[in-house]
Order: structure tokens, then sequence, then C-alpha cells
């Protein structure tokens, strides 16, 4: 990407040169240059958006012929996917107590199965299927078995205990991962994911178990908000940074990369309405465009590339919070991080 025997590129037009000390891009003028990453990190960072374009496709789900569709009241529904559960945990009982949840505890305070169980019922469903009070029982119990059986399969490694964000190593990956998710909803009534990758903490190793832990609360916490469920989440990405600090970012997560794919796009009932991208770089905006090959064309028109007036006409500047993103609102989180 970044041509044989470059040692810099510019950061406005991606021109690269093997001249140290050459100051002014011949290309467009510019004086910002930034060295060119390491063959390892441009790897990692193309193999990790490339699996995570793979992985995004499973997010939704499938319809299939022999699906039971249940039309009728949502106790109804969840009557009988209790049904369908206590059948399945005739055969695998320890996967069926969802231990790695912690039901009552920090991100589960409070929560029950009815409430893990509704959350499910509530993915299923697609707009049309709300208006028609119908639900597609086998769609949500195939997500809620995935989701069952990733928390047993990952208890060990990373959810033996409850996740308690007041400990130093949760607030240290809070802070690591910069994901600020403000208390209010979007005109369409969707929950809002705002991340600057500039603010993104590179500068120290990560622990894995953290940081896995970290993202468990997080998706925890969107399990039991309808909002996440039932609208679902706008994405705002800031990735106006440089190619080293993404590529850097890339290989801090490759240890934890298929952990965190399956945990958000295959087990939790999570809903990406949309994802939108401003400051993309030259360089990202390549890899977008590789990116979007391996995804299906309704995922790939979830994307948006755009630049902040475009953020601004997506979303409502009313929407956003005050900073980077240029919103009007001071910033509230929406679950308890502290």
């Amino acid at each position: 990407m970044f041509g044989t025997g470059n040692v810099k590129h510019c950061t406005k037009c991606g021109e690269g040169t093997i001249k140290e000390d050459r100051q002014v891009c011949k290309h467009c003028g510019c004086e910002q240059w930034e060295a060119v990453p390491s063959q390892a990190d441009a790897d990692a960072a193309n193999s990790m958006m490339m699996n995570e374009a793979k992985a995004m496709d499973s997010m939704d789900g499938q319809d299939e012929s022999s699906d039971e569709i249940l039309t009728g009241s949502t106790e109804e529904a969840l009557a009988r996917l209790h049904e369908m559960v206590q059948g399945a945990a005739s055969d695998e009982e320890r996967l069926w107590q969802l231990n790695g949840v912690h039901l009552g505890t920090f991100a589960s305070e409070g929560k029950t199965m009815d409430d893990v169980l509704l959350a499910f019922l509530q993915w299923c469903q697609k707009d049309e299927d709300r208006a028609a009070c119908r639900f597609n029982l086998s769609k949500a119990m195939r997500r809620l078995t995935a989701f069952a059986t990733f928390q047993d399969k990952h208890y060990e490694q990373f959810f033996d205990t409850p996740v308690d964000p007041s400990e130093a190593e949760f607030q240290k990956a809070h802070k690591m991962m910069a994901l600020d998710i403000p208390s209010w909803t979007t005109d369409t009534g969707c929950a809002l994911w705002t991340l600057d990758v500039k603010e993104v903490d590179v500068s120290e190793a990560w622990s894995d178990r953290a940081m896995v832990r970290y993202m468990w609360f997080v998706m925890l916490k969107s399990l039991f908000d309808e909002a996440c469920c039932q609208e679902g989440v706008v994405i705002v990405e800031n990735i106006d940074c440089g190619a080293r600090t993404f590529y850097k970012l890339s290989g801090a997560t490759k240890n934890t990369e298929a952990v965190f794919l399956e945990m958000c796009y295959g087990a939790m009932p999570f809903k990406m309405k949309k994802c939108i991208i401003t400051g993309s770089p030259w360089w990202m905006n390549m890899m977008l465009g590789v990116m979007r090959m391996f995804m299906s064309t309704k995922m790939s028109k979830r994307i948006v590339n755009t630049d902040m007036k475009g953020l601004h006409r997506e979303v409502g500047a009313h929407n956003l919070p005050k900073g980077v993103f240029e919103g009007t609102r001071d910033y509230e989180h929406r679950y308890q991080v502290s």
C-alpha cells in the first residue's frame, strides 16, 4: 500500500518518498509526513478488517423456512422461549445456567432470566415483525444458544467472576478504549456509540483479560438496553489518525480478535443500525473499499464514510456530544462505569 522502499508518506494524499529529509510533498504541497509502518503491522490490520467484514454478515442472523413463528403477545413469546430453553437445558444444564452473565450483579444487577430472553425476542424482530406482533422463536433461540455457548466457552479465562467497573483494571481498559456511550438516543430511538481513534491509548501493552471483560460489561449492559436490542446502535467513529497508530491498535487486539468478533457479531443480540466514519485518511478509504468486497450489500450500506457535515446530516449535531464530533450536547454516560 505504501510503496516499496518508501520511508515516509504524506498524511494528506499518501504520496510516498524514499528521501528522509524531504519537507514538502511534491504531489500536494502538504508538509505533514508519517513513517511507513512495518509490514507485520500492515498485515495484522488488513487481516483484522477482512475478518470483521466477514463476521458482520452474521450479526442479523438468518430466517429459515422451518422456523417456528409466533404471532401474539410478548408474554406468550417469552413463555414459549422459556419452554425451548428448558428443553435444551435438559441435555446441557451447565450451559443454560449462564454462569458468565452473573445475573443480579453489576452489569446484570436487578436482571433475571426473563430479561435475558426478552432481549433475544426483541433482537429477532424486524420493524414489520413488531408492527404485526410476530416473533421468530427459532431465530431467537439460535442466537440465544450461541450466546450461552460463548459465555460458557470463555468462562474460565474471562468470565469466572463478575465484572466490577470500580476495579482498577476495568478503569484502565475504559480509558484505553476511549469508547463513549451517551445517555440519550437518536431521533430514531437508537443508542449512540462514539469513538475517537486518536484517543485510544496504545502507549502500553493491553491486558487481554481486562479488555475482553470491559467489552463484556458493555455488551451485557447493551443486552439489557431496549434501544440496543430493538432499534439498534448507531456507531460514530473518527479515524483521523496516522496509519502507524491504527496499525498499532490492530496489533494490540490481535490476541483477542476472534473473541471480540464472536461476542459482538455472533453471540450478542446486537443490532448495528449504522456505522458512520469521519476523518478517514486515504489509506483507510482504500481499506474500506476492499472491506466492502467481503460483506453483503445490506451490511455495506450501513457503513457510511463521510465528513463532519455528512455526519451531522445523518445524526444531527443535537444528538452528538461536544468535542471532536462538533455536537451540541454535554456528555453523560449511558451506563455506570465508575
